[in-house]
This record gives structure tokens, sequence and C-alpha cells, in this order.
């Protein structure tokens, strides 16, 4: 099969009506997922942070997105909340695997660690998670 085109040969390509049906439709697609994954109001954003060790609360604190960054000492493990990600910056475990966890910030994670029993947990403030992972019946 010989493609050889002759240099006499013009070839103009123009875009077709199909080629704007297709583009409206991706611009379309695009926009409906940006205001899917939106997250809704204020509630979206309500999380209260709880921090316990030994099975007692050492602190409770309202989580926002526009909070200011600050750091908070528990003994010797330190707490760092920065625009509404949580994280353990420091700790006296051997292993680290606490701080090494990195930043958490939807409703349901925590960061746990073993040997001290120290847990810094995310809820949503109405109880409830974000979503369901799954549903089985």
């Amino acid at each position: 099969m010989n493609t050889f085109i002759s240099p006499k040969t013009k070839v103009r390509l123009r875009p077709s009506p199909w080629d704007a049906a297709v583009i409206a439709a991706v611009i379309a697609a695009a926009a409906a997922l940006f205001f899917l994954l939106l997250p809704r109001g204020a509630a979206a954003n309500a999380l209260v942070c709880t921090v316990s060790q030994n099975g007692q609360v050492l602190d409770t604190v309202d989580i926002a997105v526009g909070m200011a960054d600050q750091e908070r000492t528990y003994g010797e493990y330190v707490v760092e909340f920065s625009h509404g990600n949580i994280r353990v910056k420091s700790a006296p475990c051997a292993n680290q695997d606490c701080v090494r966890t990195g930043w958490i910030s939807r409703g349901g994670q925590s960061i746990v660690c073993l040997p001290g029993r120290f847990v810094v947990e995310l809820a949503a403030e109405s109880g409830e998670n974000d979503d369901f992972d799954i549903v089985v019946k």
C-alpha cells in the first residue's frame, strides 16, 4: 500500500459539525463533574477532630477549611492543624507510624499511635461520615 501524497495535492483540514458536537460534549461533561464534586454547603466542611490517649478524650477541635495554622501539644505528641488538614508532627514512639501517616482531612479518617495509645480522629459534625464506601444487603 503506497501512501505517497504528491506535492501538488493540498490537504485542507476543516472542523466539521461533528467536531463541534464532540467539543461541546466534553465541555458539558467537565462542567457536570465540576459541580458534582463541589462540597455541598457548610455541612461538607464541618468536621470535628477528637484527640484521645488511653481512651480519655484530651481535646475536641472544630475544623474549618479557613482555620488558622496552629500546633497543639499533648504530652510528647505535637499535632498540627493547617487549612482543614491535620497531622501528627512529632511523637515519642520508635516506629513513627503516626507521623508517617501524613495529613488527614475527611470524616472517618484517623491517625493512631499504638505504642502510646494516642488517637486523632476526624468525624463529620452531624455524626455521619462523608460518603458510603459500600452498601451490602
